[in-house]
């Protein structure tokens, strides 16, 4: 997408919903200066460690070392009722031994207090992030379906944390022998925040591209799915926390957003995204007002982002994002359509290209596009 939108050296590259981090990562690689915005707060915590590419690998190889040694101990002086003593506590997620065996529990939360033992919280929050990668589905009750999390019974699994969490270390510590000989670094700006705001944008510099995909509108929902995430790595403390997460992000679909749905008809915000609808949520009412509701309170919020975006464009600013199309309700919702109306409409931008690049898996006539426009 870079090459196709030919940015000149040096330029600025935005994703406002950067989720892990990847347009960040190779819009680094390629020199280009970037900046992103992520509302979930495991994700940008992703992002953060990602890009710091300051870390050595004899100190990563030595504070490992460190954390096999204290794991040990923890795992020999304590058990699942007394780990506490450590000051870790058992993750606030409602039913959490559906989520974790009590063994597999036990040692996962020794090795949470042997990184929480690093006094270097560069190096800390490195090996946070060797345990957020390996927690779902190595160490977890679930697999990941079509669209959610899924328990499944792993009573009679080998679960072992340290030696998954120990393989993934080295893989990535290999990463920064990678960056190490290369003397690659990365100045992304970062900003834990929401896409539909305006303030979220105040401190960055003029905007050149804005490469990113926002979330689809077929009720996948990150937070619901990065769950054991935030509460295993104590992101939030209350139970109830993930939901109004949800609730704030573009297609929040479970727990408070989901009642928030139901209630009453949502309209379009604007005739512009009426326009670009063209009937289709009407269709979709006819057959279920929850569903409707949520196909119009996506794109209520993907207009109000490219209204908080504009703001900080540059005057030929040019744009790609990668979005799905869904099926809802027997109900196409071409996504790319509705959004290069949008994107006309709202930011004054011409679509030069739609590219239908990738038939999805989850059924008939179903793409991932990448909608490009400048202005």
């Amino acid at each position: 997408m870079i090459d196709e939108m030919h940015l000149e050296n040096g330029a600025h590259i935005h994703d406002p919903f950067s989720g892990a981090g990847t347009t960040a990562i190779e819009s680094s690689l390629e020199g280009y200066r970037n900046s992103c915005i992520e509302i979930n707060p495991f994700l940008h915590f992703v992002n953060r460690v990602c890009l710091d590419w300051s870390l050595k690998v004899h100190e990563a190889r030595a504070v490992l070392a460190d954390i096999e040694r204290d794991f040990r101990c923890f795992k020999g002086e304590t058990s699942l009722e007394t780990i506490t003593d450590l000051g870790i506590g058992i993750p606030p997620i409602h039913n959490v031994e559906r989520w974790w065996r009590a063994d597999v529990l036990h040692e996962m939360l020794c090795l949470k207090a042997a990184i929480g033992g690093v006094e270097d919280p560069r190096y800390r929050d490195f090996f946070r992030l060797t345990l957020a990668a390996v927690l779902v589905p190595d160490l977890t009750n679930v697999t990941l379906g079509r669209l959610q999390l899924h328990f499944i019974d792993r009573s009679k699994d080998d679960i072992n944390p340290w030696r998954t969490f120990e393989a993934h270390a080295r893989v990535m510590i290999e990463d920064l022998v990678l960056l190490n000989n290369n003397s690659l670094v990365s100045q992304t700006v970062l900003i834990h925040g929401d896409a539909t705001r305006p303030e979220s944008y105040e401190s960055l510099e003029e905007i050149d591209a804005v490469v990113t995909s926002p979330p689809y509108p077929n009720r996948y929902s990150y937070v619901w799915n990065t769950r054991p995430h935030l509460y295993m790595l104590d992101f939030i403390v209350e139970a109830k926390s993930a939901s109004e997460i949800d609730r704030r992000t573009i297609g929040g679909t479970w727990g408070t957003a989901t009642s928030e749905l139901m209630k009453g008809e949502i309209a379009p915000r604007s005739d512009v995204l009426a326009a670009a609808l063209a009937g289709l949520h009407e269709r979709i009412r006819a057959k279920d007002n929850l569903m409707a509701n949520y196909v119009v309170h996506y794109f209520n919020r993907l207009q109000l982002h490219l209204e908080a975006l504009s703001t900080r464009l540059s005057p030929s600013a040019k744009l790609a994002y990668v979005v799905g199309n869904s099926w809802i309700k027997d109900e196409y919702v071409a996504t790319d359509i509705v959004l290069s109306r949008l994107i006309e409409g709202t930011v004054g931008a011409k679509v030069t290209k739609v590219h239908r690049f990738r038939r999805r898996h989850s059924g008939k006539d179903l793409f991932e596009s990448i909608v490009y426009a400048s202005r």
